[in-house]
C-alpha cells in the first residue's frame, strides 16, 4: 500500500523494518513479483539495513515470483538487486529462486534453507 510518509503509522512501519532488518541472522528472505525498486520499502528501510554492518545475516534468498512481463533471476531489476548488493556488502551471499509462488513451492524453498 502507499503510506503518506508524514503519518504515524509509516514512521513506525518504517522503524520497525529497519530494526527488524538490521537484528537479522543468518537467511533474510525478500519475496518480490520479479521486481527491485531502490524505492519500495524493501529498497528504502529494510536493504540498507541489511547492508550495514550491524546486521549479522548471511544470506539475502530473494523469492521471486514468476509474473508475465516480469523479471526472471539474474535479469532486469533482480541482477541490479544481486549487483548492489554484491558491491555494498561483498559477505552477504544472494540467491535468487524462480517460483510460481504457490504455498508449496515458497515453502519448499524455505525448507531448504532449514538445518
Amino acid at each position: 500500500p502507499n503510506f503518506d510518509p508524514n503519518t504515524p503509522v509509516f514512521t513506525f512501519w518504517a522503524a520497525l523494518s529497519q530494526k527488524l532488518a538490521s537484528r537479522s541472522n543468518d537467511v533474510v528472505f525478500y519475496l518480490t513479483p520479479g521486481r527491485y525498486t531502490p524505492n519500495n520499502f524493501f529498497g528504502l528501510y529494510e536493504l540498507p539495513a541489511l547492508l550495514q554492518g550491524t546486521s549479522r545475516a548471511k544470506l539475502l534468498a530473494v523469492l521471486n515470483v514468476i509474473t508475465p512481463g516480469m523479471a526472471r533471476c539474474g535479469a532486469g531489476q533482480l541482477r541490479d538487486l544481486e549487483t548492489l548488493v554484491k558491491q555494498r556488502r561483498p559477505a552477504l551471499q544472494y540467491k535468487c529462486h524462480d517460483t510460481d509462488g504457490s504455498v508449496d513451492a515458497l515453502v519448499k524453498i524455505i525448507k531448504s534453507y532449514l538445518p
